[in-house]
């Protein structure tokens, strides 16, 4: 799963994709200036895909897992 154009990385206070997974596999990094950057275990992560639909600039794309290997 990438996360791109996500609001938390604007600065903006936005957790509707954490909140809404049921693995907790994405959360939020404090970077300096205060802004958060999701980020995704990808071994918690399962594909449900139940944190697209709550994210309000469709900022989360599913990758399966074997794309991009030999």
């Amino acid at each position: 799963m990438t996360i791109a154009h996500c609001l938390a990385e604007t600065g903006a206070y936005c957790r509707t994709c954490g909140d809404a997974c049921p693995e907790g596999a994405i959360r939020f990094l404090l970077r300096s200036g205060g802004r958060a950057r999701a980020d995704v275990d990808g071994e918690r992560c399962t594909g449900c895909g139940h944190c697209l639909p709550p994210c309000p600039v469709n900022a989360i794309r599913l990758i399966p897992r074997d794309a991009g290997r030999p």
